[in-house]
């Protein structure tokens, strides 16, 4: 089986069993962001799967996965806290794509 499946697997199964067995009233407030990266990194791998299989794996391909996962996450911590709207998607989208360009473009040298 795929090391990528089996780590998808075993995040998703970390993710249920902390929405299970945690109360969001009773943790401190650095714990709230647990399910929000368990998330990132399931969303992650999931788009480095899928679009691996379509246009095949290279640093790209990792790119546009990471970039996705943070776009969804960003879009869950804003509904989480009642400030999404439209405006605040487009914006939040905007910031990621501007980012991500930059990223794209930096290059370390050795």
């Amino acid at each position: 089986m795929n090391k990528k499946i089996i780590l998808l697997i075993i995040l998703s199964a970390c993710l249920l069993g902390y929405m299970v067995l945690t109360n969001p009233a009773d943790i401190p407030l650095g714990l709230l962001l647990v399910p929000f990266l368990l998330i990132l990194f399931i969303v992650f791998i999931l788009a480095n799967l899928l679009i691996g299989l379509l246009r095949g794996n290279n640093k790209k391909t990792t790119f546009y996965a990471a970039v996705l996962a943070i776009i969804i996450v960003n879009f869950l911590i804003l509904r989480s806290v009642g400030q999404f709207t439209f405006q605040d998607g487009l914006i939040s989208i905007a910031i990621t794509g501007i980012l991500a360009f930059y990223i794209s473009k930096f290059k370390i040298k050795h």
